[in-house]
């Protein structure tokens, strides 16, 4: 696992030094990024991605897009990763310490937890006369505690944008979540993390 980890975390990581230097230029495909990285000094990997046909073709389709579009992508891979960093023992001051706005914030993160501790798969949004209630639909049922009502929608936004969770609309036209599968292995992995709030 560590060795699949560090290779993707290397090669995304080359893919964007190489991309930020040759911004200028309109084709930058898979043999300038090899030929690159043996100039840096990186021939073994160079030759293990021209060795992998599939990977080799990747990383041509990437290198590839428009220049400013591939640099927002890194952009929002590395923000993913901040996020995820953010909520793991042990990693977490490093995320904090490398960027302070890229956190999950404390009532999102008590989403995810509040779902896996129901073991529910998914939660609406009801509309009623005394506010929003966001009710969990199945498991041990029940509603979440929200806190912070003003920033409901950006903490569901930025877990949606993360894959942490899935929208839909059901037939009622109310809108639901689908916790993921790494969702609940975040929350896993966070181990005794508590919230700031509850």
């Amino acid at each position: 696992m560590l060795d699949i980890a560090s290779a993707f975390a290397t090669i995304v990581g080359l893919m964007a030094s190489f991309k930020a230097e040759n911004q200028s230029k309109e084709s930058q495909g898979d043999i300038e990024f090899t030929q690159w990285l043996i100039e840096k000094g990186h021939k073994s990997l160079a030759d293990d991605i021209s060795a992998n046909h599939f990977l080799n073709l990747q990383i041509k389709n990437l290198l590839m897009g428009q220049h400013e579009k591939v640099m927002e992508q890194f952009g929002a891979l590395n923000r993913a990763l901040a996020f995820f960093a953010s909520r793991l023992e042990g990693f977490k001051d490093i995320a904090a310490a490398i960027s302070e706005n890229d956190s999950l914030s404390d009532q999102a993160f008590s989403i995810l937890q509040q779902l896996e501790e129901a073991e529910a798969s998914n939660f609406m949004e009801l509309l009623l006369l005394v506010g929003t209630e966001y009710r969990i639909a199945d498991g041990k049922g029940g509603s979440l505690s929200i806190k912070e009502q003003r920033f409901i929608e950006d903490d569901l936004s930025t877990l949606t944008t993360l894959g942490f969770l899935k929208p839909s609309v059901t037939s009622g036209r109310y809108r639901t979540w689908h916790i993921t599968r790494n969702a609940s292995e975040l929350v896993r992995n966070a181990g005794d993390t508590q919230v700031k709030y509850q």
